[in-house]
């Protein structure tokens, strides 16, 4: 009994785990998809999953166009997981991203807006409609570029949430936020001193 129990469960975690969200729109050579252990390099067209972990490289950089017309961008030295997709057109929907490293664009589509989170060890981020930029690469910091629409900021070891309307640039730590001098965005799609 324990056996047939198991087999379905591991057949439903296998489909989710398997399930198609997106497309690659455009990818450097130094950028993976690992589906499982190891990565492999991804290319333009190519299907992005569910459960996946999307990184790069030193010269890596990635972008990946969600069902609901979400636009998800990585940087060099970055690495985030789709850790959660749902989306039907009046129905169900969530989206859940990890950004673990390096920086993020996101550019929100037809997804509910209050169904869309995007985690970091610092702060969980809620959209408004919104285009925004977030970087984990400064020690116990998060950066977050608002370009359009608000975000909303939680730091993990708070209850507070902080509100930033466009145009904006916020600073988060783990018990809180604060409006800044925006210094320059993370460079997307840096030219690689190696190809010809």
């Amino acid at each position: 009994r324990r056996l047939s129990f198991a087999l379905p469960i591991a057949l439903i975690a296998s489909a989710a785990f398997s399930e198609q969200v997106g497309v690659v729109d455009e990818a450097q050579a130094d950028a993976f998809q690992a589906r499982s252990t190891t990565g492999h390099p991804i290319s333009f067209g190519e299907p992005v999953h569910r459960n996946a972990r999307i990184y790069t490289k030193s010269y890596g950089s990635a972008q990946i166009l969600l069902k609901d017309g979400s636009d998800l961008m990585i940087t060099p030295n970055s690495s985030i997981v789709l850790d959660d997709y749902v989306f039907s057109e009046g129905g169900v929907q969530s989206m859940a991203v990890s950004l673990t490293k390096g920086a993020l664009r996101m550019v929100s589509g037809r997804m509910q807006k209050d169904k869309v989170v995007a985690t970091t060890r610092i702060a969980a981020v809620g959209i408004r409609g919104t285009q925004f930029w977030l970087d984990v690469d400064t020690p116990d910091l998060l950066r977050i570029w608002i370009q359009d629409g608000a975000v909303i900021a939680r730091p993990v070891d708070t209850d507070q949430e902080f509100v930033f309307d466009a145009p904006a640039y916020a600073e988060c730590t783990t018990t809180t936020c604060k409006v800044s001098e925006p210094p320059e965005l993370p460079e997307a799609f840096p030219r690689d001193p190696r190809a010809r």
